[in-house]
């Protein structure tokens, strides 16, 4: 196995054996990869605090391609704090890296890293996560081989101002925004009503949650 250095992002961790886990890990370098964290579940361990879920960490792998790999040390870069301190941030970020991970397994393509982690860092400094999330659900169609056609969006029978915010949200650099806001609710729910059936006819992923999230 080759030492390396990768920054990366947890998208899921699972118990193994009495001590460990076994972590999903999202990096700037090798897409998605799995990550075994020996011995993190002990008090003493160097890797607890490495070795949780949404972490965004630079991580010292034992790195074996197509293999598990080994966690071996790392340096945590960003822990979200406001976003676990806040339930509708959480819930909403949650929900991204589920379907980030949905995502990655139909395309395990390196561009998403950076799509997650702009997403997450505006949610963290308090930009509209319903916002947000309805970003980073129409960009990932592109990776699901079914990015819409925003030339064709009147046969939706969408409201004119809602075929404006997809063209505007299909188009827009995450990293690059300085305000986000929808207060008219009513163009919202038809934008996520979209999306929803978008996913449904189209990628084989299904929303289930996504309408939950709505009333918090």
């Amino acid at each position: 196995m080759n030492s390396v250095k990768t920054k990366g992002i947890i998208l899921s961790e699972t118990p193994f054996q009495e001590s460990s886990k076994i972590l999903n890990i999202l990096t700037e370098d090798y897409g998605l990869i799995g990550v075994l964290s020996k011995g993190c579940k002990t008090m003493k361990s160097k890797l607890r605090s490495l070795s949780n879920k949404m972490i965004y960490a630079e991580f010292v792998l034992s790195y074996k391609e197509n293999k598990l790999s080994i966690l071996t040390d790392g340096e945590i870069l960003d822990s979200y704090k406001s976003i676990y301190t806040d339930f509708k941030k959480a819930s909403y970020s949650f929900y991204i890296i589920d379907l980030v991970n949905q995502v990655l397994k139909e395309n395990n393509n390196k561009n998403i890293f950076n799509l997650l982690q702009d997403t997450l860092n505006k949610i963290d400094n308090n930009y509209s996560c319903e916002l947000l999330t309805s970003i980073i659900e129409i960009k990932l169609l592109q990776y699901l081989g079914v990015e819409i056609d925003t030339n064709n969006l009147e046969e939706y029978n969408l409201n004119t101002k809602t075929i404006n915010i997809i063209n505007l949200f299909n188009n827009i650099e995450i990293s690059t925004i300085t305000k986000l806001e929808l207060e008219d609710i009513n163009l919202y729910k038809e934008l996520n009503n979209f999306i929803i059936n978008y996913y449904d006819n189209y990628t084989g992923i299904y929303l289930k949650n996504k309408n939950k999230l709505i009333n918090l």
